[in-house]
């Protein structure tokens, strides 16, 4: 793949849908930097990203190993900034920010099989912008259940990666868990970051690229990075699970 192909505009007519609008910009030439535009996993599964004509996110395929099955997500804007993203009607994504632009917030709607549930979650920013306290809250609109209590995860950082992990949540009412994460990293640039996805997941928040994980004190076994490109970012990766990983970009 060679070129970044803009979303045709009938995706646009999708959008009220979910009773969001969107605000078409004006064209404007890339920034210059790399844009992913392909993972693949060992020819099996695989991420495809497009993106339109200022280089914003529009739509990301993911297909899957296992039978024909795929998402498609759709990313909708407003004044610069994704006021959206849905995958179908009944599976929809809707963001809040604070003064500073942050995302403050964000809510996710789902409507499978007749059960309904949405999920609010919310952050809290150091004085560095790092999100150090992430809490979640989910709605069952169906049987018995209702409102569910928050979960919550506390961050640590070191060196601008998310160091440490340490999430908090509930097997019921009465009882909670608690489990802790540590993270490793690799020198090359996140390329999570090239997309333009919501930065709403602790990978995406690291300047570098997460690599290994430990759990329960146990040492971890990282993950390879066998290339980056000319740009810095990893272009093929051996994953501790045995396959490759390969990563396409446009760069200027």
């Amino acid at each position: 793949m060679t070129k970044i192909n803009p979303l045709p505009l009938i995706v646009l007519l999708s959008f009220f849908v979910l009773s969001c609008s969107d605000k078409s910009d004006e064209d404007n030439p890339f920034t210059s930097g790399c844009k992913l535009l392909s993972v693949y996993f060992n020819s099996d599964s695989t991420k495809m990203y497009h993106y339109d004509e200022s280089g914003r996110l529009v739509l990301k395929w993911d297909l899957f190993e296992q039978g024909p099955a795929f998402l498609k997500s759709h990313y909708l804007y407003q004044n610069d900034r994704l006021v959206c993203f849905y995958r179908s009607p009944d599976d929809s994504t809707f963001f809040t920010y604070d003064s500073q632009g942050r995302i403050s917030s964000y809510e996710w709607h789902n409507d499978t099989s007749g059960i309904r549930q949405i999920r609010i979650t919310r952050f809290i920013y150091n004085s560095i912008n790092q999100v150090i306290t992430e809490t979640s809250k989910t709605s069952v609109f169906s049987g018995s259940k209702g409102i569910l209590p928050d979960d919550s995860t506390v961050y640590t950082y070191l060196d601008q990666n998310v160091k440490t992990r340490d999430y908090y949540y509930w097997y019921d009412t009465l009882y909670t868990g608690h489990q802790h994460y540590e993270y490793f990293y690799d020198s090359g640039k996140n390329y999570f970051s090239s997309t333009g996805e919501p930065m709403i997941k602790y990978y995406q928040w690291s300047r570098n690229n997460l690599i290994g994980i430990s759990t329960g004190g146990y040492p971890p076994v990282t993950d390879s990075i066998m290339q980056y490109n000319p740009q810095g970012y990893p272009v093929l990766i051996h994953s501790v699970q045995g396959y490759n990983i390969t990563l396409n970009y446009y760069c200027q």
